[in-house]
């Protein structure tokens, strides 16, 4: 079992993994505990597969896309070696390729291959934070419906707003199992109010 003492963590960075979901072998929809099986791009854990058991209270991930991870290893009993997640962000894409596949991906209804590459020919490789910062520069792609400004928008504000909330709870002292709890049910009271 790999462990980091308090003055370590002071000292060295965080242990995290960055890859794509391979499988998700246990979703919890009520909790929304997870296993799932993480294809390993980069990490500072030591691992000998090209692939990681990760475990946390994590919302449905999605294998189109990569994962930074960070948390802790530990040997579970039965199941053997596990990374345990307590923080997770999605990495966006920074190629022209990456991010026009990722926008005419599934998340987004409605947006095809074509439409995603004209969106990034016009707004560049960093199209999608500056959606996010300002919606308003989809105005500047040619034929764009206001319907499909909004459910892109849209999408990526509530994609976003997941990973900021839990990062952000999880800087207030708040574990992961928690956050995920607080997060489903201002989600909740949100739906009900629309």
């Amino acid at each position: 079992m790999v462990e980091q003492s308090k003055t370590d963590a002071a000292v060295t960075e965080p242990l995290y993994v960055k890859g794509n979901v391979v499988t998700t072998i246990f979703h919890n929809a009520t909790n929304l505990f997870s296993v799932l099986r993480l294809e390993v791009k980069d990490s500072n854990v030591e691992w000998e597969d090209r692939e990681i058991v990760v475990t946390g209270y994590l919302p449905q991930l999605s294998p189109e896309e990569r994962y930074h991870l960070e948390g802790t290893v530990s040997e579970h009993p039965k199941y053997g070696r596990q990374f345990q997640v307590t923080t997770f962000k999605k990495e966006l894409p920074a190629t022209k390729a990456g991010v026009a596949s990722y926008l005419s991906s599934d998340m987004f209804k409605g947006v095809g291959k074509k439409t995603a590459e004209k969106i990034v020919d016009v707004l560049g490789n960093d199209a999608i934070s500056r959606i996010l910062q300002d919606a308003t520069v989809l105005d500047q792609v040619p034929k764009l419906t206001a319907k499909l400004k909004k459910t892109l928008a849209q999408t990526l504000q509530e994609n976003e707003g997941l990973e900021l909330v839990m990062i952000k709870l999880n800087e207030m002292g708040f574990g992961p199992q928690l956050a995920m709890r607080i997060f489903q049910t201002y989600q909740q009271k949100n739906a009900r109010s629309d």
